[in-house]
């Protein structure tokens, strides 16, 4: 054909099929089914799959009996390419028919790959997930590619270790300079393993990663194929989800793409853009960045036929969506229709997935009977949770717990989410691997067990904490990584801990930060649950107010969310607080739906609830006053319709102008402090106004202030002829804090009843925020008169320290002394801070509560921390008294000392024969007094294990203290053993930082070492070393 005729290739292969009876010649016939090849593969790369078909069966009908023998490349490229296009159709049978024949009739492994393919390819659409493997591994087996059925664990190591070892010290950006792969039969082995790897993700993971690390290899020893810029995106999901290897498994990513781009690998970009934007992204970039990837995803794998992975990007794409907080409304009809499409391709899981996901969205949206639920128009767990157990579809299985416990905690039914996160996390490992359910998981996860914590028992109290502060050291790193991701998750869940541990103040300032960076990163709806939670903390504080605020944010960042079933829940929960201001908006909506031409005003004039809110936040964020006042000015001026405003404060019994602000000013004038009764005052506004409302609390609004009778002979308004005048207070629990007045003198009639209202809603806030700013001053005031002696100390002792940095024993012979001589005025700070909270402790307001609490807190932990830098400097500064030390006597005496710990936390503690040293026992009781105690603190969720060794090697004592707890990762293994030096907060462990320092200090003034053998949640191996003969070269 002719590049003309190929254009018309369509027109001229249909004009020739409508008159095939007439066609008898066998090398007519062949002809004709060369160009119904040719039609069919046009077709397909057309995704027009129903025509491709009808192509290609009628160019089956032309072959002759003996084709297989007389046009052998014909008939298999017919056969092989009608099976794809069966597939396609999602006609199974019929391709499993033609796959059969290619199979049988196929000379070569090589001919009869195209066969297997497409058999593998419609076993996993039809969760045949166990006979898509079994295949693949014959045919690998066939093109010189064994693996096992059921990796072993040593299988496993085996493969990791090997594909490490082959990659050795290339530079990952450098892998895309390799030769390319020319060996037909890796190049076949590398397009089974990419079509079996889905089947082995879901049900057998660990032959998954046999997978990945044989492709890796393959290609580092044969060269790229387009195939590795699949193997390269899989092995960043092993880096990232199996090994936490996040920076390295994103540079393998970033290869994937390059090498994608630089091959024009255009059959395997559906699949390199959805494990890449799937698995690995969200680690380092934003989550919205995946939207767009994946869109791209699902239309090339439409245009390659790639439908599997086509169906799954369009199916991830809407449920990161989801989690992104994208509005409900428009979401849902997107998953409607994309269901449609993958109900067309008969792709089962990722249709039960989205049906699903669009099922949690509609309980939201408030269309369904049980927002807990997953039964309505779009999914039905009781049918088919069976189905996925038949299976075992776990990955299936773990988005329907996932989803279930989800919904259960954000409608509160905390106790029913508790046990579907348990099931979930079951399922974590084997259904989930790095995908960004994970840490979505174990973010509620966190705020689920922190839900129940006060309806649980002392010891399950106790697990719970401990689990969160697991959970929230994943989080943290993850947050490292992906900020904006994460953090707002991390700092929710730590407002949540201290709220839970009495921590009102950390509580707070977590809750805030929590929804700025939701905001920042547009999570509206982790931004709507975080506004939710510190609504329901100041609730349980009896500050009313400050959570009518908080909860009106909730309800309406999960009104812009479309989450109406949430809104509604919150309205019944809360009626007290959010039913008023409901039935509001409904009436106003109402009336503007029915009456839209009544008033020119109607619709600028109803109440901008979006308006209020935001007006809000911003003013409760706001601690510094200044600030403070000039961006309530600001708001007050704006949301009124004003020309000009003044803020007026009440201090000491006056009135005082503190802001004033205009329209079209360019700053607000701050902290003017003008008395009202001044002529400098009466020259500015209405004093008259001011004293009225002062008195009476009630808001004056002027329409016309020249003609209202009860103020039109006031001297201001008599002078100045001002038009519109709005003058309310600011009201904190029965206290007048300010009064706002403002004016319009370029119309009358501008300040309407609804823009009081806006007024009135925001003043609660504002009184509020003020009060709180003018607090926070004054403490700032008297931090600095009481530290203001401090300061001058600590310039003296940064010079001094300065000076002293360069000599140790200097250094060690300052802190003896100054911990020495703290100690007395130190104890008398904590004792006369003790009495304080003993005789006023509820007898001035919960402030003053909350601060003799800080007060003692920190005396006693300063108390502590001298204590242990006195032990710090009398180890390096007395000669050591040496002696005979039976360490077997002396551990004793430690366990004795520590019985109540021990006791507590179910330690079990193992130890073996210990040798008699020549050292001081003194230090060396102190050595394992640290040891023993940090392994029985630092804790993992089981009993402590602790075992305790020794052993000789060669001139020195090796001794070893293992524990099961928490663990450290790797890159602090140094770090811990520095003064003041801590891996964790003050809450989640006491202690000072000094207790590994004085260890250290301990061995090496014995002529030893001390290390440590950790990794992260796998407990640690503490080993010091002890010279056999201190006695003859140490003795001092």
């Amino acid at each position: 054909l002719t590049p003309y005729s190929l254009d018309k290739l369509f027109d001229i292969v249909n004009h020739l099929n409508s008159g095939v009876e007439l066609i008898v010649e066998p090398a007519q016939k062949q002809v004709l089914a060369q160009l119904n090849l040719k039609a069919g593969k046009k077709a397909i790369a057309s995704v027009a799959y129903e025509p491709a078909l009808k192509y290609l069966n009628l160019g089956l009908g032309l072959l002759g009996r003996a084709s297989w023998v007389e046009t052998y490349e014909l008939a298999l490229a017919l056969y092989g390419t009608a099976a794809e296009a069966a597939y396609l159709n999602g006609d199974f049978e019929q391709m499993e028919e033609l796959a059969e024949v290619v199979l049988q009739q196929a000379k070569t492994p090589l001919e009869r790959v195209k066969g297997y393919e497409v058999k593998i390819q419609a076993c996993v659409v039809q969760n045949r997930m166990l006979e898509a493997i079994k295949t693949a591994l014959e045919v690998l087996a066939l093109l010189g590619v064994k693996l096992p059925l059921n990796p072993s664990s040593w299988d496993m190591w085996l493969g990791r270790v090997q594909t490490k070892l082959a990659l050795g010290f290339k530079g990952v950006e450098d892998l895309i300079e390799l030769p390319l792969m020319r060996d037909p039969y890796k190049l076949a082995a590398m397009r089974i393993m990419a079509t079996v790897c889905t089947a082995a993700y879901f049900i057998a993971p660990q032959l998954w990663q046999m997978f990945v690390f044989q492709k890796i290899q393959l290609s580092l020893k044969y060269g790229n194929a387009p195939g590795s810029t699949f193997g390269y995106a899989d092995y960043a999901m092993v880096l990232c989800g199996v090994e936490g290897d996040i920076a390295s498994g994103y540079q393998f990513a970033q290869l994937a793409l390059n090498l994608l781009e630089r091959l024009n690998a255009k059959e395997f970009k559906s699949k390199t853009f959805l494990l890449v934007d799937m698995y690995v992204k969200h680690w380092q970039e934003h989550l919205k960045e995946t939207l767009k990837p994946l869109l791209a995803a699902y239309q090339c794998g439409l245009e390659t036929g790639d439908l599997e992975y086509a169906v799954f990007a369009i199916f991830v794409r809407s449920y990161h969506s989801y989690l992104l907080g994208r509005e409900l409304v428009q979401l849902e009809q997107e998953m409607a229709k994309y269901g449609e499409a993958i109900a067309k391709f008969k792709q089962e899981q990722p249709l039960y997935l989205n049906q699903m996901y669009r099922q949690a969205v509609l309980n939201l949206m408030g269309q369904s009977e049980n927002p807990c639920c997953l039964r309505g128009e779009s999914y039905n767990e009781e049918k088919n949770l069976p189905l996925h157990l038949a299976i075992p579809d776990n990955y299936t299985i773990y988005h329907l717990y996932f989803n279930k416990f989800l919904l259960c905690y954000l409608f509160e039914h905390y106790s029913e989410a508790v046990i579907y996160g348990t099931k979930a996390a079951e399922l974590l490992l084997d259904g989930a691997i790095g995908i960004l359910v994970v840490p979505v998981f174990y973010f509620y996860d966190s705020l689920a067990r922190i839900a129940v914590f006060f309806d649980s028992s002392h010891t399950e109290q106790q697990r719970i904490l401990r689990k969160v502060g697991i959970n929230q050291k994943k989080m943290e790193g993850w947050a490292h990584h992906a900020p904006m991701n994460y953090w707002h998750k991390f700092y929710l869940v730590e407002a949540e801990r201290y709220r839970v541990l009495g921590r009102d103040v950390l509580a707070m300032d977590y809750y805030d930060k929590s929804i700025a960076l939701a905001q920042e990163n547009e999570y509206l709806n982790e931004e709507a649950l975080a506004h939710e939670l510190a609504g329901k903390f100041y609730l349980a504080k009896d500050k009313t107010r400050i959570a009518r605020t908080y909860l009106l944010d909730a309800r309406y960042y999960y009104q812009q969310w479309g989450a109406t079933a949430k809104v509604k829940d919150l309205e019944e929960r809360y009626p007290q607080l959010l039913g008023s201001v409901s039935e509001q908006i409904r009436i106003r909506t109402t009336q503007s739906a029915t009456s839209p031409t009544t008033s020119s005003t109607t619709g600028t004039e109803a109440l901008d609830l979006a308006t209020v809110m935001k007006a809000s936040q911003a003013l409760s964020r706001e601690m510094v006053l200044d600030k403070l006042l000039a961006k309530l000015m600001e708001i007050m001026i704006e949301n009124a319709g004003a020309e000009k405003g003044f803020l007026i404060l009440e201090t000491k019994g006056k009135m005082l102008i503190e802001a004033e602000g205009a329209v079209n000013g360019d700053s607000v004038t701050l902290l003017q402090s003008i008395p009202i009764e001044g002529q400098d005052a009466e020259c500015r506004l209405s004093t008259a106004i001011i004293n009225y409302v002062a008195h009476s609390r009630e808001s004056v609004v002027l329409t016309d202030a020249t003609q209202d009778g009860k103020f039109n002979q006031d001297s201001y308004i008599v002078n100045h002829q001002p038009k519109s005048i709005l003058c309310t207070p600011l009201v904190d629990r029965g206290k007048l804090t300010g009064i706002v007045y403002l004016e319009n003198n370029l119309t009358t009639a501008a300040f309407t009843a609804e823009r009081l209202e806006v007024l009135q809603m925001l003043s609660a806030t504002a009184a509020i925020a003020i009060d709180n700013a003018r607090l926070y001053n004054e403490l700032e005031l008297r931090v600095q008169e009481r530290t203001q002696e401090l300061t001058q100390a600590n310039k003296q002792l940064e010079q001094l320290t300065a000076e002293l940095k360069s000599s140790n024993q200097e250094l060690e012979q300052f802190a003896y002394i100054a911990s020495h001589d703290l100690q007395e005025p130190l104890r008398a700070v904590a004792n006369y801070t003790q009495m304080l909270a003993k005789r006023y402790r509820g007898k001035l307001d919960e402030k003053a509560d909350i601060y003799i609490g800080f007060a003692v807190d920190g005396a006693t932990r300063m108390q502590q921390l001298i204590k242990d830098l006195l032990a710090y400097s009398r180890v390096g500064r007395q000669p050591l008294k040496w002696q005979a030390t039976d360490c077997n006597v002396l551990v004793n005496k430690v366990l004795r000392d520590l019985q109540f710990s021990i006791a507590e936390n179910e330690a079990n503690i193992t130890v073996n024969s210990l040798p008699t040293l020549w050292a001081d026992t003194t230090q060396i009781t102190l050595l394992f007094q640290n040891l023993i105690g940090n392994a029985i603190k630092y804790r993992s969720e089981a009993p402590p294990q602790v075992d305790i060794s020794a052993e000789q090697r060669d001139s020195r004592w090796l001794f070893r203290i293992r524990d099961n707890g928490i663990g450290i990762e790797p890159e602090y293994a140094e770090q811990i053993f520095g003064i003041f030096q801590r891996l964790h907060t003050h809450d989640e462990y006491p202690g000072t930082g000094l207790g590994l320092a004085i260890c250290q200090k301990i061995v090496e003034r014995h002529g030893g070492s001390i290390w440590v053998e950790s990794q992260l949640a796998k407990g640690s191996l503490f080993c010091f070393e002890i010279p056999l003969h201190n006695g003859e070269t140490l003795h001092e």
